[in-house]
């Protein structure tokens, strides 16, 4: 009688086994597919003001911002160059332009970005001129004047 009852379970298992077997796996719930790309992350929101800076044909399009002394700042910034990685770093003018990433004296050094959009927060400094640039790129520089 025991028999009898195993034997029907046993069979029940194996179609269920064989069936989930064959069935092909998708990506988890959630998960994107490979052919869509995630969503960007959105940008925080920043309620001091905010500069926009563009970077094309390797170039900066803006070559004099402005910024209100004491105040942080928001650098909305763009690389259009989708082949070319860019960023934003700002010291005092007048002083030597190091070379290297990893080296002291940069006020600000925004993340260098392969295409897309950068909110970059920059703390509030002193009046004074600045010079910003790309630390890729020795050519693309300009003046930020913080009154």
């Amino acid at each position: 009688m025991m028999r009898v009852q195993v034997l029907p379970l046993a069979a029940i298992l194996v179609v269920v086994v064989a069936g989930c077997a064959s069935t092909p796996a998708g990506p988890p719930a959630g998960a994107a597919s490979p052919e869509t790309s995630p969503t960007p992350t959105p940008v925080p929101p920043f309620d001091g003001p905010v500069l926009t800076l563009v970077a094309k044909t390797q170039e900066f399009q803006q070559t004099e911002l402005t910024a209100l002394a004491g105040t942080p700042f928001r650098i909305m910034f763009e690389n259009a160059d989708t082949n070319l990685a860019h960023n934003v770093t700002i010291m005092p003018v007048g002083v030597e332009r190091p070379v290297g990433e990893d080296v002291p004296g940069f006020l600000f050094k925004g993340e260098i970005i392969h295409g897309g959009t950068r909110a970059y927060d920059v703390p509030a400094l002193a009046t004074g001129m600045y010079q910003f640039f790309c630390l890729p790129h020795a050519n693309m520089n300009g003046i930020l004047t913080i009154e």
